[in-house]
């Protein structure tokens, strides 16, 4: 279980403070940080960056128009966390990608998964 869990998300259009409810991650929520690494034709590591994934199952279909509009307008969103003892941390600078719910699951509840992504160099 992440250490993620139950924690309450919220996007916005970056650098604006209009916060938007997304609901709260869930345990098939996913975080996956990760550091990229390249290695050249003699063996040598190089850097390759570092990459920030958030992969939301959300459970509200009206939230999708609004996040398919920034992801076709290729512009980024900041995600506020609140846990339930109302500690916030604000993340900047996600792109998002917008994809149907998987519909092999019995009884599929009407979702959509938000995935947010970030990378570092």
């Amino acid at each position: 279980m992440s250490k993620y869990w139950r924690k309450k998300v919220e996007w916005a259009p970056a650098g604006t403070t209009n916060w938007n409810d997304l609901g709260e991650l869930h345990t098939d929520s996913d975080h996956s940080p990760s550091a990229e690494a390249e290695e050249t034709s003699s063996g040598t590591e190089l850097y390759g960056g570092t990459e920030d994934v958030y992969e939301i199952p959300v459970y509200d279909k009206t939230k999708e128009a609004a996040l398919r509009t920034i992801m076709i307008a290729d512009d980024k969103v900041d995600l506020r966390f609140t846990d339930v003892e109302d500690n916030t941390e604000i993340e900047q600078g996600f792109s998002v990608i917008v994809t149907g719910a998987k519909n092999f699951t019995p009884r599929q509840r009407e979702t959509f998964n938000a995935r947010f992504r970030r990378s570092f160099l």
